[in-house]
């Protein structure tokens, strides 16, 4: 019987001296992954690379896995280098085996365009290479705003808050007047036709310094139009400005008849357009040259 009783005791201590030794050998994880930065802003053509840094140091696991969620904008490699390839956004997503991961949001534009003085010629056109700002003045870059105008008229209208001194009446012109045209002197507001044929040069929607609009032409013969959005009519709509960012409005010098409308070039994200607007709207002018 104490012969049993020492074998037995024997048994547990070795059984429990096997544990320990398992406990003590037991494979050591990742518990966390981070990476230098959370977001990034590339221009089309960069390189660049994050580091990630993975937790406990002495994890025996340390391999990891580089993903990109949109591979047509950005790519990445096992390495974590990360080139810009189109506008665009995407999640760069770096994961340990055992599940831990961490996320770097990309936004990829495209390098800012210079302002061509002389302007740049699309299809036989040349057009100015930035909107109007105050009459007979140039936006400081192709993606800047400027101001907004009524159809037929040279006065200027901000790109934000409520103006006291709306005009409401309607313009009844039949073409935009010479006297009313914003543009400087060798330039002036584009006809229907001219519009008509800048966007039918092809177009892509592009991000430029933040700002959202379409970039026309083939290069190097290519001007970038914000997506400067619109001021309707009526300064009691609210907001009264709206669209910005999304949705471009540019006037031409042609009516639509005898109505309150005149045409002008629309885009957005998918398409550009010829249509028409409410000649009291405030939009957006390029102007072409004499």
């Amino acid at each position: 019987m104490k012969q049993n009783i020492k074998l037995l005791t024997l048994l547990m201590l070795s059984i429990f001296a096997i544990n320990s030794c398992s406990e003590n050998e037991q494979t050591i994880h990742v518990e966390s992954v981070t990476l230098d930065k959370t977001s990034l802003t590339m221009i089309i053509g960069d390189v660049a690379t994050l580091s990630a840094t993975v937790l406990p140091i002495n994890a025996e696991n340390k391999k990891l896995d580089w993903h990109s969620t949109n591979s047509f904008a950005l790519s990445v490699d096992e390495t974590g280098e990360i080139v810009a390839l189109k506008t665009g956004k995407g999640d760069i997503i770096v994961s340990a085996e055992n599940g831990a991961w961490a996320i770097c949001t990309i936004t990829i534009e495209m390098y800012p365009l210079p302002i061509v003085l002389e302007g740049v010629l699309i299809n036989g056109i040349r057009w100015a290479s930035s909107n109007i700002d105050k009459p007979s003045t140039f936006a400081k870059k192709p993606e800047d705003f400027g101001m907004y105008y009524q159809w037929d008229r040279r006065k200027e209208w901000a790109i934000t808050g409520n103006e006291t001194e709306w005009d409401s009446s309607v313009p009844t012109s039949a073409v935009w007047e010479k006297e009313n045209d914003p543009c400087p002197a060798g330039w002036r507001v584009p006809t229907h036709d001219e519009l008509r044929s800048l966007s039918e040069s092809g177009s892509t929607w592009e991000t430029i310094n933040g700002i959202t609009g379409r970039l026309f032409g083939t290069a190097p013969n290519e001007i970038f139009l914000p997506a400067a959005g619109i001021r309707f009519s009526q300064q009691i709509h609210t907001p009264p400005i709206d669209l910005v960012g999304t949705n471009g409005m540019y006037w031409s010098s042609t009516n639509n008849g005898p109505s309150e409308l005149a045409n002008g070039l629309g885009f957005l994200v998918s398409r550009s357009e010829m249509g028409w607007g409410n000649r009291v709207n405030g939009q957006s002018v390029r102007c072409v040259a004499e």
